[in-house]
């Protein structure tokens, strides 16, 4: 469980560094404006929650939540 937890507040930081360098400021691929600045990673989940996603964003979704469980699993199968 420590290294879950330790996985998520590195992962933590990693996203609020981003976030204070305005990475997610301004989306050049849709020309859009994020304005996921000032905030810390909860809100930033919070808000990125509620949006609306295209086919493209869903497959990096499901991707994603694959992996992430598939290592939760192998780490608590070392246990």
């Amino acid at each position: 469980m420590k290294e879950i937890k330790n996985l998520l507040n590195g992962i933590k930081e990693d996203l609020q560094s981003h976030i204070d360098s305005n990475m997610f400021d301004w989306c050049e691929t849709t020309d859009t404006q994020l304005g996921l600045t000032d905030i810390n990673t909860d809100e930033f989940v919070k808000r990125v929650d509620d949006w609306d996603f295209t086919g493209v964003d869903n497959a990096v979704w499901f991707a994603t939540q694959i992996q992430t469980l598939e290592k939760v699993i192998s780490i608590l199968e070392k246990e």
